[in-house]
């Protein structure tokens, strides 16, 4: 859906599992992906620990490592910066024809089903029929804007936006986030986008000691 993803850690608690699923995730999508630790306002955050645990975790430097506090704002502009210096700029076609990723879709019960895409290629407006890849079901667009973070209309979206997109279909099930999204009378003629599958349920478990002298020793396990 992106060029990169900030893995964010809680300087208080380490790394998780579900920080270990998103990490590989990202990388098998050929991610930049910039570590950061947060929460380093509270008095039991331990950065060189964190940094220690990420280097053993995904071979990240120390000094690649940006801590920051998003309570208090603290680095948030250092954070920012190297978002920019460090994430490629998206690569698309805005002359080509349609290609959206689907990233996400959610029911609103006043405008229906709301989907958050990512523009590849070309580019799309109000009025515009497009169809799924995945299930070939079309529809018109009806709103598309973007998010800052308010939703905020625009006439179009090009190569390289995110936003959300709403169409004349209602029906949230038929989505299949990671779908590729193009106009309707390019049938035929449009290339899956990679990456593409079926999502899987996954379960994370937090697990505790029997005994809180325990603690350390199951952690540092």
């Amino acid at each position: 859906a992106c060029e990169g993803a900030i893995l964010l850690v809680d300087a208080t608690q380490g790394v998780q599992a579900q920080t270990i699923a998103t990490f590989y995730l990202a990388l098998e999508q050929g991610l930049t992906v910039l570590p950061v630790a947060n929460k380093i306002d509270m008095p039991t955050a331990d950065v060189p620990r964190i940094a220690e645990q990420m280097n053993k975790a995904f071979s990240t430097t120390p000094e690649e490592l940006i801590a920051i506090s998003a309570k208090t704002g603290a680095n948030c502009d250092a954070l920012l910066a190297a978002v920019v210096e460090r994430v490629e700029a998206p690569k698309g076609k805005r002359d080509g024809k349609l290609r959206m990723l689907l990233i996400d879709c959610s029911y609103d019960t006043y405008r229906g089903a709301v989907s958050v895409v990512q523009v590849v290629d070309g580019s799309v407006a109000v009025g515009d029929r497009i169809s799924s890849l995945a299930t070939g079901i079309s529809a018109d667009v009806v709103e598309i804007g973007m998010m800052t973070p308010e939703a905020l209309k625009t006439p179009e979206l090009r190569a390289g936006h995110v936003g959300y997109l709403i169409t004349t279909s209602r029906d949230v099930k038929s989505a299949r986030i990671g779908d590729t999204l193009y106009h309707s009378v390019d049938k035929d003629k449009i290339e899956a986008l990679p990456g593409f599958r079926l999502a899987k349920p996954m379960v994370f478990q937090g697990l505790f000691p029997t005994s809180a002298d325990q603690f350390d020793s199951m952690r540092a396990a």
